[in-house]
């Protein structure tokens, strides 16, 4: 396996937040009081770029908070870091269902350490009588967790068997939107997405008995939508940095306008740009990981193939028993993952989030 490049890239990241006025150092996030006012434009002004083709049909700051009437409002959160001589990671998705018994908030809660292989993951189901997610503003809480704030700053604690963290993010880049619009079918779904692939960082992460003290980026997803044929979900994504700056969002999931998968990645250029391109998405089969707990085969290892760009990206999860069991959909993976190869034509590194959901 790739070694992965997380030293390398926050330190990238934050040389350009230091030489760019617009942004804010992780530094100065530690010293924000708590909660940020929601009208502060403050983290909203870095989304002001960054679009393509029309243009974007969602608003980043105020689609942050739950949309009414969707089958599913979905909020992720993960980073992973350099501390301590480790590489050490968490993520948190809190994700809100409409279901025919009533809506429930499920949260799904993981933590790494990539140099030692420990992970832990774990999944809550509360009935929304027994949990709190507000509609005025981004405000969830449960028994076990919480994400409050805004993208001056993101506040996520949650507690599993295995471990807590207490991190603050904000923005700290342009948000991608997922197709360019950020909306786009799948899996039976009309989906809405947009992706911000910089926040910087603090706090810290507890595996086991060692808390560790993280200082780096973290991307954050927004999604939600309304099932319109329902159909097994079944997708694999990619959310990659590369160290030259770039952030790509790369999907590959069934389109049944087309009866096919369609396969594409958004990309965030350096300027604040983005670009919608036609990707071909392939995995090396010699590269596989059974789970003992679901059955569950992973794919580890995939090229990710961007003609229009000249681009060849080879990503590599691991540890390999980076897998959810998540209440809402079954077993899935969600992977810290090495990227090697080339971006328009120039040898290219970075570090990925792989998520693998169906069969």
């Amino acid at each position: 396996m790739a070694v992965l490049p997380w030293t390398e890239l926050n330190q990238e990241l934050e040389n350009r937040m230091r030489n760019d006025a617009n942004v804010v150092s992780p530094l100065q996030v530690q010293s924000l009081p708590s909660p940020v006012s929601w009208d502060s434009a403050l983290g909203a002004a870095v989304f002001k770029t960054g679009t393509a083709g029309v243009g974007p049909l969602l608003n980043v700051v105020d689609d942050l908070q739950m949309k009414a009437g969707c089958t599913a409002n979905s909020w992720w959160a993960g980073g992973y870091f350099s501390a301590a001589g480790q590489v050490i990671g968490y993520i948190y998705n809190p994700l809100l269902l409409n279901t025919p018994q009533g809506a429930v908030l499920v949260e799904n809660v993981s933590l790494t350490n990539a140099t030692t292989g420990a992970y832990f993951s774990g999944s809550q189901a509360y009935p929304l009588t027994q949990a709190t997610v507000s509609s005025t503003g981004l405000d969830i809480v449960s028994a076990t967790g919480s994400l409050r704030g805004d993208f001056d700053d993101l506040h996520a604690v949650a507690t599993m068997d295995g471990g807590s963290f207490d991190v603050h993010l904000r923005a700290a880049s342009p948000a991608i939107f997922n197709g360019g619009t950020g909306r786009f079918p799948l899996g039976g779904m009309d989906a809405h997405q947009y992706s911000v692939p910089v926040l910087a960082t603090v706090g810290g992460v507890t595996l086991g008995n060692q808390t560790y003290e993280v200082h780096g980026n973290s991307w954050f997803d927004r999604q939600w939508g309304t099932v319109e044929s329902p159909t097994k979900e079944k997708w694999t994504w990619f959310g990659i940095n590369l160290t030259s700056g770039e952030a790509l969002s790369v999907w590959s999931a069934y389109d049944k306008t087309i009866g096919k998968e369609r396969s594409f990645a958004t990309i965030l250029h350096k300027d604040g740009s983005q670009t919608v391109a036609a990707a071909n998405i392939t995995a090396d089969r010699n590269y596989v990981w059974r789970s003992p707990a679901t059955g569950n085969t992973y794919l580890l290892k995939w090229t990710i193939e961007i003609p229009q760009f000249d681009t060849v990206l080879t990503i590599v999860a691991s540890p390999n028993n980076q897998e959810f069991t998540m209440q809402s959909f079954g077993g899935g993976f969600e992977g810290v993952s090495s990227v090697t190869g080339t971006f328009k034509g120039k040898t290219a590194t970075g570090a990925a989030r792989l998520e693998l959901l169906g069969g």
